[in-house]
């Protein structure tokens, strides 16, 4: 299985209300991609019709349209998982001064909260794709092996777990 894996909003500067992990899984990844891809040209305005990335806070969407595209993509073979945070309610553990000074290891506990909810597995392995987050207080390689000391416990006994940052789109 393979997850991908997107975040939006900001542990540290806190200029937003939630931070929030989301994953999705799709049973046939070039269906899914060639589906999104028909649906972005017919429906999406001109601007936006050939971006590899749509933010949906982007204000060329409509909220209608913003529905309409989580209706059908609801209708395709993806699974689709989230946790969020209010930015209010940090864990004073990651706090110091009033600031969020962990929040490498926040936002890897995150993570892990939210990869949970695919267990439990059949699949023998679990690959989860990210795009290449700066982490505070922490390598992409810590974070990685994080991730899997902190899963491994939970998973089937010879599943193949891996975690890897990928470039974001420009």
């Amino acid at each position: 299985m393979y997850v991908y894996l997107d975040e939006t909003g900001n542990l540290i500067k806190g200029n937003g209300k939630y931070f929030i992990v989301a994953t999705y899984t799709v049973g046939d990844p070039q269906r899914i991609a060639n589906a999104f891809r028909r649906w972005q040209h017919s429906k999406f305005p001109r601007k936006l019709r050939d971006q590899s990335e749509v933010k949906f806070n982007d204000a060329h969407l409509i909220d209608d349209l913003r529905k309409k595209t989580i209706l059908y993509l609801a209708k395709q073979d993806i699974r689709i998982f989230y946790t969020f945070l209010q930015i209010t309610n940090i864990p004073k553990e990651y706090r110091k001064k009033g600031k969020v000074h962990e929040s490498g290891l926040l936002y890897a506990e995150i993570v892990r909260a939210t990869l949970e909810l695919y267990l439990p597995l059949t699949e023998s392995q679990f690959i989860v794709i990210r795009d290449q987050r700066t982490l505070k207080s922490m390598s992409p390689t810590e974070f990685h092996e994080r991730l899997k000391l902190s899963l491994l416990p939970t998973l089937p006994q010879k599943i193949m777990f891996h975690a890897q940052a990928i470039p974001k789109y420009k």
